[in-house]
């Protein structure tokens, strides 16, 4: 069992849009940055070299290769120094597309940005790549919006890529069913959230998750906003099991109207010393994403983290409720069995005295 340790866990869980990413533990998400010292001039061909030369796809689906080492880091979203190129398309009507670089040969990044330059979604790892290349499953497009697509690397790296590009069913948005676990954090700005974030409220606030026979539905909500400080912020929800009483292999989805990210977490007691996240996963808006771990309560308290991803670039304020609700799904989390108390023959008997 390999677990990641975080020592500054308030102020990575807690940050901005603008931080850092957080990888997990697991081997998919670790990082192996390459360096090739060969110069890297563009070549023309295939992708742009910067906005202003993208290439139009023009229709979908689309697929297209080329070598990121023929081109220039002229792009700097603060995720590294590789070798960039753009790609742009504008569709005639509103849908949804998926595309990825699966079958790319290097540590790929992929962003899309409007043409104010805002980041409008990207990825690192795909879930549906097998190493270290970008997917994401979908996202909406409009009519007569100029989308570009930016090919990046993470930490220098680059090689080889192919883009796939197609249209697909846009997914339907998360529904809370009946019956449910409702979170019921309140939405306002400015706002100090002591509802349930955990090691990063002061008052070490937790919600908490009781063991249930069959599945568990928990619906909350993950959004931005500021304290009275003025300080951006994301909530986070931080979800104690508190009935876990053994060795359990708990299976979670997430599944989110914006994107987010999903993690189980081990907490030192009183939040004190070192918080582990020995598995997580970040997904993109509607895209359902499991999450399978043993969970030992000898090793301490367990809990299931939800938030915005607060490294996507996008700022879902709790003025836009269609924005940021999240449907989150636990099974394998059951009671305890009690066991029935046995009675001697002489002790029934003496019932019916």
């Amino acid at each position: 069992m390999r677990f990641v340790t975080l020592f500054a866990v308030v102020a990575l869980l807690a940050a901005g849009a603008n931080a850092a990413p957080l990888e997990t533990s697991s081997d998919q998400y670790q990082k192996f940055s390459s360096h090739d010292p060969r110069p890297y001039p563009p070549s023309g061909e295939a992708g742009g070299e910067d906005f202003a030369t993208s290439v139009d796809m023009v229709a979908l689906p689309f697929n297209d290769s080329g070598n990121m080492w023929d081109y220039a880091d002229d792009i700097d979203f603060g995720y590294g120094t590789s070798p960039d190129c753009v790609y742009h398309y504008t569709p005639d009507a509103d849908g949804c597309v998926t595309f990825d670089l699966c079958e790319s040969n290097y540590d790929s990044m992929i962003f899309v940005v409007d043409e104010a330059m805002n980041i409008i979604v990207w990825n690192d790892d795909g879930a549906a790549c097998d190493a270290f290349q970008s997917q994401i499953s979908w996202m909406y497009i409009y009519a007569g919006v100029k989308y570009f697509y930016v090919l990046d690397g993470w930490g220098g790296s680059a090689g080889p890529y192919v883009i796939n590009v197609f249209v697909r069913d846009c997914p339907p948005p998360p529904e809370c069913p009946e019956g449910a676990l409702l979170e019921g954090e309140p939405c306002q700005d400015p706002y100090n959230d002591l509802y349930n974030a955990g090691c990063n409220a002061d008052n070490y606030a937790f919600g908490e998750i009781e063991c249930a026979e069959g599945q568990i539905v928990f619906c909350g909500t993950i959004f931005n906003h500021y304290d009275d400080q003025g300080n951006g912020l994301r909530d986070t929800d931080w979800l104690e099991l508190v009935d876990l009483f053994e060795l359990t292999t708990i299976t979670s989805t997430s599944y989110y109207e914006s994107t987010g990210s999903l993690y189980y977490i081990l907490v030192a007691p009183d939040c004190n010393g070192s918080v582990t996240i020995p598995a997580g996963i970040h997904l993109g808006s509607r895209e359902l994403g499991e999450l399978v771990y043993d969970m030992d309560p000898a090793e301490g308290r367990w809990a299931i983290f939800q938030s915005k991803n607060y490294y996507d670039g996008t700022w879902y304020t709790c003025e836009d409720p269609e924005l940021w609700p999240y449907v989150l799904t636990i099974d394998g989390y059951t009671c305890p069995v009690v066991p029935a108390e046995t009675e001697t023959w002489g002790g029934v008997k003496n019932l019916f005295k």
